[in-house]
């Protein structure tokens, strides 16, 4: 099966932002699930824990965000050559 241009990175750019809004609401379940209880994880911990994960988590949605916007625009165009 041969796809055109136009259709692969429109798929490509549509898995890309799918990606970024995965990695935001897996980023969410873990916000959720590191909360502080009585045993195990304190205040201070959980706001660290939630710094580290979440930079680089919001990295990676950026990174696909951008890396999704070129893919749409690109397809864009495909279809007009």
């Amino acid at each position: 099966m041969k796809l055109e241009k136009r259709t692969m990175f429109r798929l490509a750019g549509l898995g890309a932002l799918a990606m970024s809004a995965g990695l935001a609401v897996a980023f969410l379940a873990f916000y959720v699930w590191i909360s502080p209880t009585g045993v195990g994880i304190d205040h201070t911990e959980a706001a660290v824990a939630r710094i580290a994960v979440g930079s680089i988590v919001g990295a990676l949605i950026a990174v696909h965000l951008v890396f999704g916007r070129i893919l749409l625009n690109l397809a864009r165009t495909a279809g007009a050559q």
